[in-house]
């Protein structure tokens, strides 16, 4: 499948997109998230394997570093939110031990 280019606006400049990484951002707006977003898509030079190979030795010191870490799934499908909502359980009892 294709993922057709969308237009984003970020620090004052347009950023195309994939269709693909332009759903999420649109649930990011819509819940009003406050804060510096670090999105590998966008962070990193895609067409650059030596920059990518670097910045994904940091990736783990940046999510370690992360009040909050949000992992797009995909849109929601049918039965997605009681899955979900048994994650959320499973992650509860796990902090807990």
């Amino acid at each position: 499948s294709e993922d057709k280019p969308c237009s984003i606006f970020i620090d004052g400049c347009h950023l195309a997109v994939g269709e693909k990484l332009h759903a999420p951002l649109l649930q990011l707006r819509d819940h009003s998230i406050e804060g510096t977003i670090w999105i590998d898509a966008i962070c990193i030079n895609q067409g650059d394997n030596e920059e990518k190979g670097h910045q994904v030795q940091s990736m783990a010191k940046i999510y370690a570093k992360a009040s909050r870490v949000i992992v797009w799934l995909g849109e929601k499908a049918a039965g997605s939110d009681q899955g979900l909502e048994e994650i959320r359980i499973a992650a509860k009892l796990s902090i807990r031990r």
